[in-house]
């Protein structure tokens, strides 16, 4: 019998934690989107034919950015952080990720880092800046949700696989 009490109260104990894991993320999402629309550019020309249709072939036109935290997300932690421990000292530098998906289905992944200092700064102060590794493209998001993309874009033709040349795209999210 008692066996039996304790195996019914380990898969209720089970059955709490699976739902609690599995719910917690849709919660605790603090994750951050914005649709995009490029606005100019600098160099594409060059690269032959009409900047817009290669805009428009490399998914660049319209996309939507994700981010994995938001602004407010970060002051909200930091400042739970003070409130537990009046020695915490705040961080200045911010690490998240930003997924760049294109309307191809295509996405690209960056690493950024926001410098903010919860003492010091303004939450709408300082753009949120990423690199991604693979091509080394940058890309810049500032507080009024104004874009710079930076590329090589060497996924455009045959020939501009090795090029050393960066690209630049301007733009806002809303």
């Amino acid at each position: 019998m008692k066996l039996k009490k304790r195996k019914q109260k380990k898969i209720k104990f089970s059955i709490f934690f699976l739902i609690y894991f599995l719910l917690l993320p849709l919660n605790s999402s603090s994750e951050e989107s914005f649709n995009c629309n490029t606005k100019k550019q600098s160099g594409l020309s060059n690269l032959g034919g009409e900047h817009k249709e290669i805009l428009r072939y490399l998914g660049l036109t319209d996309f939507k950015i994700k981010f994995s935290s938001s602004r407010e997300d970060i002051l909200r932690s930091e400042s739970e952080h003070l409130k537990i421990n009046k020695n915490y000292i705040p961080k200045n530098s911010h690490f998240i990720e930003l997924r760049l998906f294109k309307p191809t289905g295509e996405y690209e992944i960056f690493e950024c880092t926001w410098l903010f200092n919860i003492n010091k700064s303004k939450i709408n102060e300082k753009s949120f800046n990423c690199l991604e590794k693979e091509d080394k493209a940058m890309f810049s998001l500032d507080s009024d949700k104004n874009f710079v993309y930076s590329s090589r874009f060497n996924k455009f033709g045959k020939l501009r696989s090795n090029s050393k040349v960066y690209h630049s795209l301007f733009g806002i999210c809303r």
